[in-house]
């Protein structure tokens, strides 16, 4: 009975010694989600027509503050659906991440999109910068084009 007290012991503490650091490490990382309505207006490099979209913007920010090495993760996506003024119905979508190793008010992220066009209407790309801005606790509260250019890809 002794020999399994002792067993029972030594698990207890291993566990404890083996969990601790994934409990320290979880309670540095912190993940901020946020979604809210969006809308993007560009000219069309094709056809000389305007192009507006609108749809959810989500934006997630992981925080790690490890006092060593800060990092943080910015990831915002935006998915739109609309139309150009000629009538034209067109669709984008962009993805943008970056890493950065301070803790900020804002990032600013790359982004590259792509315009579909539906039927006959000219496809056409674009590229620039989004910034991400955050609050005191890390919660994205917005983003904005801060730089952004098209370019007709047919």
């Amino acid at each position: 009975m002794k020999t399994i007290s002792v067993c029972l012991r030594v698990v207890a503490v291993a566990s404890v010694a083996l969990f601790s650091p994934l409990w320290a490490t979880a309670a540095l990382a912190q993940n901020q989600h946020n979604s809210f309505p969006g809308g993007i207006g560009v000219g069309n490099p094709c056809n000389a027509t305007g192009v507006s979209l609108t749809g959810p913007v989500k934006i997630v920010v992981q925080t790690n503050t490890e006092p060593d090495q800060p990092v943080v993760s910015v990831h915002l996506t935006f998915k739109g659906e609309g139309s150009a003024t000629n009538g034209d119905a067109y669709r984008m979508s962009y993805m943008a991440s970056k890493n950065f190793d301070a803790v900020s008010s804002t990032y600013d992220l790359p982004v590259h999109a792509v315009f579909v066009g539906k039927g006959k209407a000219p496809n056409f790309s674009a590229a620039g910068t989004i910034r991400v801005y955050v609050n005191a606790d890390g919660f994205p509260v917005g983003a904005g084009i801060t730089a952004f250019s098209s370019s007709c890809t047919q």
